[in-house]
């Protein structure tokens, strides 16, 4: 039971809440607090499923001696560091790059400390204009080179530090007509990568409408400006 240790109600010591049930509030709402919710599941299975029904996916971790079962959970997470073994805290810059799925990312989902953080950062714009030909090879490269591979750029001795990619299920794209360069590079690193794809015209369609789309897609590509309810939304 945790006890409140100064006046403010700020400090409180550690504590277990256990009987949390899957559903409730105490399980998808991410709380910043020194309280671990405990909940009982039957099987590996319904501890995946338990884990991914949150909207959040920053960090999670199994501790088995079964590599069936690992194998299979590394597959089926929902998370951005996902620790076997092993402590689930305490990321190290480079060894295990911050940053995480859904809520719990930010942007187009480069993590931080990782290889490809600073790049967000940047404005990138085409010297020349190269036929979407010679895009798909380069695309098709880089995706078979680096990111469809699975490698630990770190290379300890003494741990495993992973570094993978995975494709997310869908992107809302927003253009009105003016992009048609941009939007075919959009669907074609889509295509290599393997994301879905659901674009939005403005020229025939409300922000609202809009908005709509992109609350069941998993990242917004906006190619054209919306307006300030629709970004807040």
């Amino acid at each position: 039971q945790p006890r409140q240790l100064d006046e403010s109600g700020r400090l409180w010591t550690p504590g277990v809440r256990i009987g949390v049930r899957p559903g409730s509030w105490f399980h998808l709402t991410e709380c910043f607090g020194p309280v671990l919710g405990l909940i009982r599941v039957d099987d590996l299975a319904q501890a995946i499923e338990v884990q991914n029904a949150t909207a959040y996916g920053l960090t999670g971790g199994i501790h088995s001696l079964d590599a069936d079962e690992v194998h299979r959970w590394l597959q089926s997470v929902e998370v951005g560091n996902a620790y076997v073994n092993r402590h689930i805290t305490g990321a190290v810059v480079q060894r295990q790059p911050f940053g995480g799925w859904k809520q719990s990312a930010v942007g187009g989902g480069a993590k931080a400390g990782g290889p490809h953080y600073v790049t967000q950062f940047a404005r990138i714009t085409e010297r020349s204009v190269a036929p979407l030909s010679a895009l798909r090879e380069t695309f098709e490269l880089v995706w078979r080179e680096r990111f469809e591979r699975e490698h630990d750029p770190s290379s300890l001795v003494a741990e495993s530090n992973v570094l993978r990619y995975r494709p997310i299920g869908r992107v809302a794209v927003r253009h009105d007509g003016g992009q048609d360069r941009a939007l075919a590079v959009v669907r074609l690193a889509a295509e290599v990568a393997g994301v879905g794809l659901e674009v939005s015209d403005a020229r025939g369609s409300t922000d609202d409408e809009f908005v709509r789309l992109a609350q069941g897609s998993d990242r917004v590509r906006l190619l054209t400006a919306v307006g300030h309810d629709a970004l807040r939304a």
